[in-house]
């Protein structure tokens, strides 16, 4: 629903509440919001709702967050969000001289109980009588959702560089991973490939003890392949078999102020270092790790190499690094990779049993046969196959019945006729 944007200072002047002038009837008080402008969006909670001429009064700070200024026209929808496990937060240079970093985490925390936040926006906060303000750098889950008292709130420091040389001492404030559910029965097929991570990482992780073990077994691993074949939940599966904690580092990693971008992958380094048994997954490491041109990204690449180089000898940290292009990563990272696998799309026996995976335990006809469903999507990938049940098990619902072969039929011909760029074009 789109509405034209008004200013709410005098009427309200808590963040992240609005007022609605609507004769709709779709929003009440205390309706959870998604407002999303050309640039940007945030989330709100509907403070009032008054019969009106389509306008949503807002704060200055949400019009910032939006990009927007007063008279522009924003859409509006009514969501239910989930609630935030952690939060990462920029908080200001100045908590730290003031030696009030600590306190201010528990303020903040306090100041956003209850209310819908997005990665990116900024919050403005009151501390010490002055008007503060903190950015959302990362939520997990993603998107928009609901600080709750559960929530785990962790700081950066804005504009923060370590001075460091070498690899520990990162002080940036690096969120784990919550422990993954996946185990390797989830992940179908694919059997080689996860025998060799069991024998190295998992088997290197719950039997350190065995004589010379980190000699013999690989540490760091790299898996290429296609787009979709299953390389982020083989990590995940790891990190669940083993018990291990897992770090992801993406393309997240680089940031616009020089020096940060090192100072975050120090940081995930030394954070592994902290806890291990550690996994640190590398998702896209070719975005990170590219051939080096004498471009200013290069010392991003060469804090890698140093970063791999002090692992190697250090125990209970193992790598895992997943690439669609494996020409573009530099050829030092590559060389320090103890052993590189291809994670291949699944053939026809790979698909039967991904299909099974996915439709366990789901109410599934007589008429639909994991073999005749494989036969049916030959140049599908694993995360193809997983999208094809979700929609075919989607149909059923609205139809209150289920599962049946024309549904995954219908499932598979809107997928393959979606425009995707070739998995033989995009991995080169």
């Amino acid at each position: 629903m789109r509405l034209s944007v008004e200013d709410a200072t005098k009427e309200i002047y808590a963040n992240h509440k609005v007022i609605l002038k609507t004769n709709s009837g779709k929003f009440r008080a205390g309706d959870v919001l998604r407002i999303q402008s050309d640039n940007n969006v945030c989330g709100a909670t509907v403070h009032t709702v008054e019969n009106g001429d389509e306008k949503i009064l807002i704060d200055k700070y949400l019009c910032d967050n939006l990009g927007i200024k007063l008279g522009d026209v924003a859409d509006v929808e009514k969501i239910n969000p989930k609630y935030a496990d952690i939060v990462e937060i920029t908080v200001p240079e100045e908590f730290l001289m003031e030696g009030v970093e600590k306190n201010a985490i528990n303020i903040i925390k306090n100041r956003l109980s209850g209310k819908p936040v997005y990665k990116g926006n900024k919050e403005a906060i009151v501390i010490k009588k002055e008007v503060r303000l903190i950015q959302i750098n990362e939520t997990v889950p993603p998107g928009i959702v609901i600080s709750v008292n559960s929530t785990k709130f962790r700081s950066v420091a804005a504009k923060r560089v370590s001075k460091a040389e070498g690899l520990p001492q990162g002080d940036i404030e690096v969120p784990l991973i919550p422990t993954p559910k996946t185990s390797f029965s989830d992940i179908g097929g694919l059997e080689n490939v996860k025998q060799e991570l069991r024998e190295n990482i998992v088997d290197g992780i719950k039997n350190p003890e065995l004589s010379g073990i980190y000699d013999i077994l690989s540490k760091t691993i790299l898996l290429h392949g296609p787009p979709g074949t299953g390389k982020t939940l083989l990590a995940e599966a790891v990190a669940t078999e083993s018990g291990a904690k897992l770090i992801l580092t993406g393309t997240e990693t680089y940031s616009k102020w020089l020096g940060e971008s090192e100072e975050r992958i120090r940081s995930k380094f030394s954070k592994a270092i902290e806890n291990v048994p550690c996994i640190l997954f590398f998702d896209e490491i070719d975005a990170i790790a590219h051939v080096r041109d004498g471009r200013i990204t290069d010392t991003v690449v060469t804090q890698i190499i140093k970063a791999m180089d002090y692992v190697k000898n250090t125990d209970g940290i193992f790598i895992i690094a997943a690439t669609n292009r494996i020409d573009r990563i530099d050829p030092a990272i590559r060389r320090r990779f103890d052993s590189t696998i291809e994670v291949p799309l699944p053939n026809k026996k790979t698909r039967d049993t991904i299909f099974d995976v996915h439709l366990r335990n789901k109410p599934i006809e007589k008429d639909v046969t994991t073999k005749k469903l494989a036969s049916l999507t030959g140049d599908c990938s694993g995360s193809d196959i997983e999208t094809i049940c979700k929609k075919a098990i989607r149909k059923a619902m609205h139809e209150k019945g289920n599962v049946n072969m024309a549904h995954f039929e219908e499932a598979i011909k809107e997928h393959t006729h979606t425009t995707r760029e070739p998995a033989s074009v995009m991995y080169g």
